[in-house]
């Protein structure tokens, strides 16, 4: 069975507070580098909550089981209760509710679950 080597590459500047500088070109960097070598590389910019969702679900459905993956982000993210989140380009907290529910629905993590889950 033949195997591919697939990424998926994430960068973020632009936050609707806090941007970044350098996330983006990290990434295309990265992607760049990676590609040299053999790698197929699906990367996006940006993203807000559904458009991360998006590329995952994607970048999910090219992954095969013997397949090589790798997984790149350059952004901000957050530690909440044990866990860290990567966080997209439309996260602001609100102050008004709990901030941990606020990020579990706000905030990448249970979809890099599903990457595992594939693999």
């Amino acid at each position: 069975m033949s195997s591919h080597k697939r990424a998926l590459i994430i960068g973020i500047n632009k936050y609707l507070c806090y941007s970044s500088k350098y996330c983006v070109n990290d990434a295309n960097d990265l992607s760049m580098t990676l590609q040299r070598i053999g790698f197929e590389t699906h990367i996006a910019f940006d993203c807000n909550l559904r458009e991360f969702g998006d590329h995952i679900n994607q970048f999910l459905q090219l992954i095969q089981p013997n397949d090589v993956v790798l997984f790149y982000f350059a952004g901000h993210g957050k530690y909440n209760r044990y866990e860290y989140y990567l966080l997209p380009s439309d996260y602001i907290y609100n102050l008004r509710t709990d901030q941990y529910d606020y990020i579990i629905r706000n905030a990448i993590n249970n979809l890099m679950k599903k990457i595992h889950k594939t693999i």
